[in-house]
């Protein structure tokens, strides 16, 4: 790709992409560029959103231009803020839009948990979790909170890959150990094994390489809502948790991730 194409690699040094732009200064606020500058560190980060025209915008024109280090969008192009989006159930990704007109117990036996006690197969899982990353991508969803299953690997692979492919997103390995709500084939072994995976969860995404160069921190919504969790289980989890709430995790690009505890009523 050429260097006035925006999806191509970013460089090892600053560079800048000038077009049409949105930037979102405040939850409240929006600006609207008809034509802007803006100047990015080496992995990604804005450092600046500068209108053409001014001398602030004008200088970092030429000096990309004359490095260049300048993209510039196509005149039907428009640079948007990436979308958020804070409740996707990332294995019910190849049943999306089925059966949605079955009572919820219905859909969630005949459907859903058949369906996501597959992700005990890694290679499944791994198939399923790359098409859900890059078709959101490219749709424009930049930061995502999934809700996985509560098998490990399924969900360590959901965290690699949303590292690797530079979305920010929130992961939920599922606790399920209730036996009233959840079917035998799709459930934790006991409630030990599901606070001994939530915690190798948490560990894993503290380890991941790439992301040493940003602070880790953990972002848990933990609720002691099982019969379910004894006390140097939960003790185990507080352990890793409490000191921060919320992990981050980066390379280059930001991620955040959470275990979680769910039950179906």
């Amino acid at each position: 790709m050429s260097r006035s194409d925006p999806r191509s690699p970013p460089p090892a040094a600053e560079w800048a992409i000038r077009g049409r732009a949105l930037h979102a200064t405040a939850p409240d606020r929006l600006q609207a560029f008809d034509d802007a500058v803006i100047t990015l560190a080496p992995d990604g980060r804005i450092e600046a959103v500068l209108p053409v025209g001014t001398p602030a915008g004008e200088a970092a024109v030429r000096r990309h231009a004359g490095e260049g280090s300048l993209r510039r969008l196509a005149p039907h192009q428009l640079l948007l803020p990436g979308m958020v989006d804070l409740h996707i159930h990332a294995p019910q990704w190849p049943q999306r839009g089925a059966a949605l007109d079955l009572p919820l117990e219905r859909w969630l036996h005949d459907y859903t948990f058949p369906l996501e006690s597959r992700f005990a197969d890694l290679d499944f899982a791994q198939d399923v979790y790359r098409s859900m990353v890059t078709a959101l991508l490219a749709h424009g969803t930049t930061t995502a909170m999934y809700f996985a299953t509560l098998h490990l690997p399924a969900t360590r692979a959901l965290a690699d890959i949303c590292l690797h492919a530079g979305q920010r997103a929130l992961i939920g390995r599922t606790a399920m150990d209730d036996p009233d709500l959840c079917p035998d084939y799709y459930r934790d072994r006991t409630p030990e094994a599901a606070a001994g995976e939530t915690a190798d969860f948490i560990d894993h995404v503290r380890a991941l390489p790439g992301n040493d160069r940003s602070r880790i921190q953990t972002a848990e919504k933990y609720s002691e809502q099982s019969a379910a969790i004894p006390g140097p289980a939960q003790a185990g989890l507080r352990d890793r948790l409490e000191p921060s709430k919320v992990h981050l995790i980066k390379a280059g690009r930001r991620g955040v991730f959470h275990p979680m505890f769910k039950r179906w009523a």
